[in-house]
This record gives C-alpha cells, structure tokens and sequence, in this order.
C-alpha cells in the first residue's frame, strides 16, 4: 500500500513538472477616483496633455495633524471673507478666497490675488475680490495665483443654514516667479460643518 502511495506521488510530481503554468493575469492600473462623500476637495490640473487628479487628504506627522479640508468663516486681514482650503501632504494646498462671505447660489469670479506679496500676508489678503491660489509641493515650492478673469468658483448648493455647501471651479493660475502657467479644472468641493473634523 505504501509503495502505490509512493508511486502515485511521484507519476503526479512528475506530471505537475510537465504542465507549464500560466503567466499571472497582468494587473490593470486603474485611475484614480474622485471621492463621492461629504467633506471633499478635488481637483484636475492639466499637463502634457494629460488631466491628473488631485484630491486633498489629512495628514498626520511628528507635528500633529494638518486636515486635507479646511473652512474660516474669518479669512483676510480684517475678517471680510471666507477661505475654503484644500490640502495634501508634500503635494498642493489650494485656497479659495470668498470676498464678503459665501452668500448665495451662482458664480464667484476671479481676480488678482495677492498671495505670497507683501501685501498678501500669507493668504489674509488685503485686497477686496475673490481669489484663489496654490502652492505646488516640491523642490522648488511653486506658487500659482489667480489674476483678474482668469476662472470662477461656483457654488451650486448653498443649505438654508449655510452649513453645507458644494461647489465647482476651474481656473488658470499663474506663477510670478516660473513665468509659468497652471490649468486647473473640474475642480469640486463639498463641505458640511455639521461632519468637518
């Protein structure tokens, strides 16, 4: 009985020697996502033709926790607007700046921003318009500020309370000091006080 044992063993090793495996079925790379749940921030900036997605994400490092969404009700130098601001850890932070507040339904447009100048105070603007900004994360930093006309924000709910808001925006972002240009598009954003962290 052992030696049939042993001799079956042997012909199936001998067998599953001979039969030639199937290479693994390559994986596909599937492209990212843009989040469908409350409390998000994305966006698309366009390069080489190509449309890469950009989604804001809390951090949590040596120095505590920086949240991927951000929202003041008390932005600029004396208070006059509100910042919704989107981040992600050694990517982008990008604000969007709500002269006299988010008041309605409808299309905020762009104008100069004075982020990064003097003037700007690290994003309390002194200026009295709607504005936006990014900072690129890599070596070097890269700053990109709106100018007049250059896009819009849209707020397409604003909740009776003003507690929840969605909204869109799609602009083109300059850098005074690259000469260079930024396209950023489809960007969404979706914010209820009531669940922000």
């Amino acid at each position: 009985m052992k030696t049939k044992i042993l001799l079956l063993s042997l012909i199936f090793l001998t067998l599953s020697g001979c039969i030639k495996l199937r290479p693994a079925e390559p994986v596909k790379n599937e492209e990212p996502k843009p989040p469908t749940t409350v409390n998000n921030f994305y966006f698309y900036i366009e390069k080489d033709g190509k449309d890469k997605l950009y989604v804001a994400e809390d951090y949590q490092g040596i120095q505590g926790s920086i949240p991927g969404l951000d929202y003041n009700e008390e932005a600029g130098a004396n208070h006059q607007g509100y910042m919704i601001g989107g981040y992600k850890h050694d990517s982008f932070h990008l604000g969007l700046f709500f002269y006299g507040g988010i008041t309605h339904t409808g299309t905020y447009t762009l104008k100069h921003s004075d982020e990064g100048t003097p003037e700007g105070a690290g994003g309390y603007t002194y200026l009295n318009q709607n504005q936006a900004y990014i900072y690129v994360y890599g070596y070097p930093h890269v700053l990109y500020i709106s100018e007049d006309n250059c896009g819009s924000m849209e707020i397409t709910y604003l909740s009776p309370d003003k507690r929840e808001i969605k909204g869109n925006f799609n602009m083109t972002l300059y850098s005074p000091v690259a000469q260079d240009s930024l396209v950023i598009k489809n960007g969404h954003f979706w914010i209820d006080l009531d669940k922000l962290n």
